[in-house]
């Protein structure tokens, strides 16, 4: 027979964490957005920024999306389990 335990707190704890960490990225990849667009460029070095600037907000946006995607899948899968739980020993009353 398998034995499986989870806890409660450190799903809560990994949820918390990984949603804190993609709001970081998005923070500093907007301070940073700011600086670049302070800077001047001209003709092909301006598009030659743009193109390389979107193809990576793009990435980045994806990155995030998962990031936030797993951060609550953790949650779900934290209250999945409570609920789990609580309907097993409701078999045992």
């Amino acid at each position: 027979m398998t034995y499986f335990e989870t806890n409660y707190e450190k799903m809560d704890q990994a949820s918390a964490q990984i949603q804190a960490i993609s709001k970081t990225i998005d923070t500093e990849l907007d301070t940073l957005r700011r600086k670049l667009q302070s800077m001047t460029w001209d003709g092909q070095d301006r598009e030659a920024y743009n193109q390389h600037q979107a193809a990576w907000d793009s990435a980045v946006a994806d990155m995030n999306a998962l990031l936030n995607e797993i951060g609550g899948g953790v949650g779900i899968a934290r209250q999945n389990y409570i609920t789990t739980e609580m309907n097993n020993a409701r078999v045992w009353r």
